[in-house]
């Protein structure tokens, strides 16, 4: 398998709850997970990944993009919550394979509000932006349009 279906292969199978056969299939014993709300050692998220799923399980996991360059390859999903009360959440993935596993692991994520209709989601993407240089406003709408 490429690194592209690798980390593919592991958001789907993690996102539905299998998280156990997720970490053995694809996560290398010394994996690095950064994201300042964890500890940052394989055994920290794969907890924190369960619980996640006991309290709020997945409905899907949508991968829109995937790209790959040497050892890294990043993902840029959608995720449905089973309770349709809890809005979606757009995830980018940044992964680094030593071979066949992950060894590192960073992630961004953000709730999408509901009710807006494009035009106005751009809107509000623009104003957000606004005081951005133009070279930063690339890099941030790459990394948030669906």
């Amino acid at each position: 398998m490429s690194h592209k279906e690798l980390a593919t292969s592991f958001l789907k199978t993690a996102g539905s709850g299998q998280v156990e056969t997720a970490y053995e299939k694809s996560v290398a014993p010394g994996f690095v997970h950064h994201n300042q709300h964890f500890k940052g050692d394989r055994q920290s998220l794969l907890d924190a990944m369960k619980d996640a799923h006991r309290v709020s399980p997945n409905k899907s996991i949508d991968v829109k993009r995937v790209f790959e360059d040497g050892d890294f390859v990043i993902t840029h999903s959608l995720v449905t919550r089973s309770d349709p009360k809890q809005a979606p959440i757009a995830v980018v993935h940044i992964f680094r394979f030593e071979g066949d596993r992950v060894a590192e692991l960073w992630d961004l994520g953000a709730e999408l509000i509901r009710g807006l209709t494009k035009p106005e989601w751009a809107v509000l993407i623009a104003e957000r932006l606004a005081p951005m240089p133009l070279a930063a406003v690339g890099r941030t709408t790459l990394a948030i349009r669906l």
